[in-house]
């Protein structure tokens, strides 16, 4: 669809049938893309914004500069330079902000009251045009930072979480210590290389944004236009085929990907690619923990959850199942009384984790507990009666689906905006797609392959022998 503010915009987005906002996704001349959202019932309004920056972006030796720089946007703009400025703005008008820096991506998002959205986004919208990054502010964010590295120490998840980043393979990204603290930020021209960062990582054609108020459509499109400052890299700004045709860069690309070249990209690294060490492999690693929990963790890399979502939702289901899943097997022999499951996405790889609470007798045979949950994978089959049940009840899950906080809305959608086609950003959760039966096998083999399992075993009891400069933690590999 042609429009003269954009270079391409469109309405082509499936919703629910009881779903009564209006949506237009639009792509700005400086590439930044947003999702406009027009809903007459919204008791609140917000915005949410996601920059392609992250963790594993940041320059070699200067870990937690994604994080630090992440706190100083709120410090102050040109236009707004009081530091205090937004979020006094937002407490004043019930509103509410928020941000996260992770492995690839850095979003920030805030809600407030309708009749205040237009300040509170222009507000939102400096902070990507001409944040300040005051001398002051430096130093009191960099303690905030490791204010927050503190609270990470004596958290059992966030230490699990680094003894996993130390079996990674050192060149790699995801071996980094990402949240950074007051000796890893200790340079002394660190205002300089926090403000060289943004300058040259944030920048429009690496955004995604949600615009989500009561406004009619006209309005919102009028409110973003103050996005249009936000700069653009030089060689976007410069690649002919993206004024040409942004759709088939940004939309139909994506989908053409996700059908096809990311399975057999993702497939290839997945089974190709040692991303862990190999001493790490399919042995018990030991962990002190904090908390007197007595847990088993297995990651296991597999292909990306986009792959087939379905598939995994599939696989989650059934080990969760307490009739018959992997939960009732330790269950019955006494090893576990519960399990957690859960996949998250590092950059073109899934990681599958299953995490045991053991019991006594599971404590002291954790070698058992491995080999059962091997066992059951071993004889695991996904049915193709579960997934095309599943997708039935997602069809009938997406038309009834019931309207979410407004705040929970733009969080989910705009890290999700970069990596799914726009047609598709309503009901990705609910895509009634059948995998096809290579991404299945491709899946199984992964899972069952014991040899390139991760296995942490950690305990408030164990005396462990090695200690991480970092976060101290105590374990053993």
């Amino acid at each position: 669809m042609e429009n003269n503010n954009y270079l391409y915009c469109t309405s082509d987005i499936i919703k629910s049938s009881v779903d009564t906002n209006e949506y237009k996704f639009v792509v700005l001349k400086n590439r930044l893309k947003m999702l406009l959202v027009s809903d007459s019932d919204a008791d609140q309004s917000g915005c949410s914004l996601c920059v392609n920056v992250g963790s594993f972006d940041e320059p070699f030796g200067v870990n937690g500069l994604a994080h630090f720089l992440e706190h100083l946007l709120f410090m102050g703009t040109e236009k707004y330079p009081d530091e205090n400025d937004y979020m006094a703005y937002l407490n004043m008008h019930n509103g509410s902000s928020n941000a996260y820096t992770s492995n690839e991506t850095t979003v920030f998002y805030f809600d407030v009251s309708n009749k205040y959205f237009e300040g509170a986004l222009d507000r939102f919208a400096h902070f990507f045009i001409s944040s300040l990054f005051k001398e002051n502010s430096v130093e009191r964010e960099k303690s905030a930072v490791n204010s927050e590295f503190l609270g990470n120490v004596s958290n059992d998840d966030s230490r699990r979480n680094r003894l996993l980043q130390l079996c990674y393979q050192n060149h790699l990204e995801e071996s980094r210590f990402s949240i950074g603290n007051n000796e890893t930020l200790k340079f002394e021209d660190i205002r300089k290389r926090v403000i060289d960062f943004y300058k040259n990582t944030y920048f429009g054609d690496r955004m995604v944004a949600v615009v989500y108020c009561n406004k009619s459509m006209d309005d919102i499109e009028k409110l973003i236009e103050v996005f249009n400052n936000v700069p653009c890299s030089s060689s976007a700004a410069n690649t002919e085929v993206m004024i040409n045709s942004p759709c088939k860069l940004y939309n139909e690309y994506i989908e053409n990907v996700m059908k096809s070249n990311w399975y057999n990209s993702y497939s290839n690294y997945t089974l190709d690619s040692k991303v862990f060490k190999q001493e790490c492999l399919n042995k018990l690693l030991r962990l002190k923990s904090i908390r007197d929990v007595k847990r088993l963790d297995i990651y296991i890399k597999t292909l990306h959850p986009y792959i087939s979502k379905i598939a995994f939702d599939v696989l989650i289901k059934d080990l969760l199942k307490e009739d018959k899943g992997l939960i009732k097997l330790l269950k019955d022999q006494g090893l576990g009384y519960d399990v957690n499951v859960s996949i998250s996405s590092v950059k073109y790889y899934g990681l599958l984790n299953i995490s045991v609470f053991l019991t006594s007798r599971g404590f002291f045979n954790p070698d058992l507990v491995v080999e059962e949950i091997e066992k059951y994978f071993l004889n695991y089959k996904i049915l193709s009666s579960k997934l095309k049940g599943l997708v039935d009840q997602n069809e009938i899950n997406f038309e009834f689906n019931e309207q979410e906080d407004v705040i929970d809305v733009l969080e989910v959608i705009a890290d999700n905006l970069s990596k799914i086609p726009v047609k598709n950003i309503l009901n990705f959760e609910h895509l009634q797609t059948l995998p096809k039966e290579e991404v299945i096998c491709c899946l199984l083999d992964l899972i069952k392959n014991r040899s390139e399992w991760i296995t942490i075993f950690s305990s408030s009891e164990f005396e462990c022998k090695e200690k991480d400069e970092i976060f101290g933690i105590e374990y053993e590999m």
